[in-house]
């Protein structure tokens, strides 16, 4: 019974290709001077950027946390160690894939 269920509702969405190129969505509007795909990649790489500058900010905090919590026993500690510890990995991933990004740009002259 489900499966019939499911079955009917999913029949309507065979047709929604039909549906959608018979749409005409009039002309094709026409990008901005100076807009391409290196300006693209700028605000992805800027927006990557500070989304893993935040969640390092994050990592640090709850890493502090935890050292803060442990109270001396030594299974927290190691844990919040480790936070540490995968924290600066993070932020240092992140520092190359960053760089990187910049020595492919002066290779290729953007």
């Amino acid at each position: 019974m489900n499966n019939l269920i499911l079955r009917l509702l999913l029949v309507p969405f065979l047709f929604l290709p039909v549906v959608v190129f018979a749409y005409n969505f009039g002309t094709v509007p026409v990008a901005p001077a100076g807009f391409g795909i290196v300006n693209i990649a700028n605000i992805v790489i800027n927006a990557v950027w500070v989304t893993a500058s935040a969640f390092f900010i994050i990592m640090f905090l709850v890493a502090s946390f935890r050292f803060f919590t442990a109270g001396g026993d030594q299974s927290k500690l190691q844990q919040a160690r480790m936070s540490l510890v995968w924290g600066v990995v993070g932020v240092v991933v992140a520092l190359v894939a960053y760089s990187i990004t910049f020595i492919i740009r002066d290779f290729f002259g953007f």
